[in-house]
């Protein structure tokens, strides 16, 4: 029997070859794909680039918007259960003289604008006054009751209530008032000390209110547990007209006596890296500087004051100041205007006109010497934040600061964003 092969067993000898790129068609090809691989590299390196150049600005954004929240919060509180101007309170029954070794109760005022005087931001170029002029911030110092919003309720104070060493003792009421929303009596004498230290810290200033509305300021040196009783002890000077040594509508003799605390800040933009009063407590923060663009970085800083010395109250260990408050990271400028009241002519009729109108800046009106703060109705606040990093090398011409001028480690002058946020503030507690 004879077997025929089936013609689909038969390969035709041209099909036993393979298939393969020839070397142009594989030149191609690899020509080709390095393109389309070097096109995407560079877009999702310019999309990377985008994306951490948006974060950042997001973040100026929002360090600027955390700033204002904190700046309004303070200028809206100015002059809270405080004088406004002490040099003009008609309720005041302390002597003015009496305050002379205490700076900021002599000229206590709730606001007051002044220049930076510091002197200007070395490392920051102002571009819309050219490359080589450089920002001179704004400083504002508040004064209020800041520390809580309670008034507390004195005891009988006698004619002589002082205590060892010169001090004037200021018993407080426990069973009624502030501090039974506290609980004071509950507490053992332990908490009993440690609340009313946290209640009136030492150094800060003390506002007395008697029955008939008139005030007295004295400087806290302790709070303590005496006879059973709360006492707010204060320095001897300035002296506080108790019973039998005023005139009865000047008496602070406990009945219908209220105290609360005055506190004194201040908000200003600095270089906490090369501020030779914080180098011990911020140098090494930024001593890496693993970041050129923090070479010279500058921030938005709240400090608490002392009376005594009308600066900021003094660390512990020999550290100098005491910390301040960064309340926005790459803050470069801060600047005020104040809408005021205008007298005009006899007429009792009064004005509102905004700085710089008339000559008046917020430095005459909310400043040393003459200026009154009760005539201002509105605080117009303006912070500029920058980014973290430059992102140019060169600026963008137009009006008002939007990219600043900075010099990294290498020297190369560069160009960050900035964001600026503008508010007007209403200052209720004047009158």
């Amino acid at each position: 029997m004879t077997i025929l092969a089936s013609s689909r067993c038969r390969r035709p000898a041209q099909l036993n070859r393979l298939r393969a790129f020839t070397l142009v068609e594989l030149m191609v090809a690899l020509t080709g794909g390095l393109f389309i691989s070097v096109i995407v590299f560079a877009m999702a390196r310019q999309g990377t680039r985008f994306y951490q150049q948006e974060t950042r600005i997001a973040e100026a954004t929002l360090a600027t918007t955390i700033g204002m929240q904190r700046l309004r919060a303070d200028i809206g509180r100015a002059g809270y259960m405080a004088s406004p101007n002490i040099n003009a309170d008609p309720n005041l029954c302390t002597q003015l003289v009496a305050l002379q070794g205490f700076p900021l109760l002599q000229n206590l005022r709730s606001i007051q604008i002044s220049q930076e005087t510091d002197g200007m931001i070395l490392a920051n170029y102002d571009l819309l006054h050219g490359a080589a002029a450089q920002i001179i911030p704004d400083r504002i110092q508040l004064a209020g009751a800041y520390q809580n919003a309670d008034r507390f309720i004195a005891g009988y104070l006698p004619p002589n209530p002082g205590t060892s060493g010169g001090n004037i003792a200021i018993p407080l009421q426990p069973n009624i008032g502030a501090l039974v929303r506290y609980r004071y009596s509950s507490l053992d004498s332990a908490g009993q000390s440690a609340l009313l230290n946290s209640l009136f810290p030492q150094g800060r200033a003390l506002r007395l209110v008697n029955q008939y509305g008139r005030v007295a300021y004295g400087v806290i040196v302790n709070a303590a547990v005496s006879g059973g009783l709360p006492v707010i002890n204060l320095q001897g000077a300035p002296p506080i007209p108790l019973r039998g040594q005023a005139t009865s509508i000047c008496e602070f003799a406990g009945v219908g006596v209220e105290v609360n605390v005055v506190n004194f800040f201040w908000y200003r933009i600095a270089d906490l890296k090369h501020d030779t009063q914080y180098s011990n407590l911020f140098g090494q923060l930024y001593a890496s500087e693993a970041n050129p663009w923090d070479a010279n970085r500058t921030e938005l800083i709240r400090e608490e004051l002392d009376p005594a010395t009308g600066l900021p109250f003094t660390g512990t260990g020999g550290q100098g100041r005491a910390a301040p408050e960064i309340v926005a990271e790459y803050a470069v400028d801060l600047k005020f205007e104040v809408t005021y009241t205008s007298p005009v002519g006899p007429n009792p009729t009064q004005l509102l006109s905004t700085t710089p109108a008339t000559g008046d800046t917020p430095y005459t009106i909310a400043g040393l010497g003459t200026g009154d703060p009760r005539r201002i109705r509105s605080v117009r606040a303006r912070l500029s934040v920058r980014s973290r990093e430059a992102d140019r090398a060169q600026t963008i011409p137009g009006v008002g600061l939007y990219r600043l001028g900075i010099t990294p480690t290498n020297g190369v002058k560069t160009f960050a964003r900035v964001r600026t946020l503008q508010s007007d503030i209403a200052i209720p507690n004047h009158f």
